[in-house]
């Protein structure tokens, strides 16, 4: 086998698991707070005697990453038309300068 091969192939096997080992720790979760926990915005850590329980959920994170992530996506669509424009209008002036 070559050693790409084999990289490729270990990287594959880590990746399997890590799924494992989320979905078993995702099994747990789900099982306590149910799908409330992707769609809540609930956030509290409770109390340590127990009266108050955690009450966690990731709905706002979800919703935050999509948001940075579509801005991230269109502001590289954007940006680079923009910066090429720039870099060639740069090096045909210096171009002109030079004669």
């Amino acid at each position: 086998m070559e050693s790409s091969a084999a990289g490729a192939l270990t990287s594959l096997v880590l990746l399997g698991l890590i799924g494992a080992f989320l979905l078993a720790r995702g099994i747990e979760v789900f099982s306590t707070s149910g799908f409330k926990f992707l769609t809540g915005s609930n956030w509290v850590a409770g109390s340590e005697d127990g009266v108050i329980p955690n009450d966690f959920s990731i709905g706002p994170m979800i919703v935050g990453t999509v948001i940075v992530s579509i801005n991230c996506d269109c502001c590289s669509l954007f940006q680079c038309p923009w910066l090429a424009r720039c870099t060639w209008s740069f090096t045909l002036h210096k171009k002109f300068a030079e004669f």
